[in-house]
C-alpha cells in the first residue's frame, strides 16, 4: 500500500454553510463542481472564496476543492 502526497502546497480545505436560503462555500485551492458523482468534476469559472451559490444553481450539485 502506498500513500500519495503532494509537496506543492497546503492541502485544500472546504466548508459549506447554509443560512436561510443562501449557501456559501469557503475553500482553499480551486473550487470544482459536478452534478453527480459519476460525472467528472470541473473548475468553477471565476470562483473565489467565499463562493455564494446562486439561487439559479441546480438543486443537487457536488463541490470539492483541489
Amino acid at each position: 500500500m502506498s500513500v500519495l502526497t503532494s509537496s506543492t502546497g497546503p492541502t485544500p480545505m472546504i466548508s459549506i454553510s447554509h443560512v436561510g436560503t443562501q449557501k456559501t462555500v469557503t475553500y482553499t485551492g480551486v473550487l470544482q463542481s459536478s452534478p453527480d458523482l459519476l460525472t467528472p468534476f470541473a473548475d468553477v469559472p471565476g470562483a473565489t472564496s467565499p463562493y455564494v451559490i446562486s439561487g439559479a444553481a441546480p438543486a443537487r450539485q457536488f463541490y470539492r476543492a483541489r
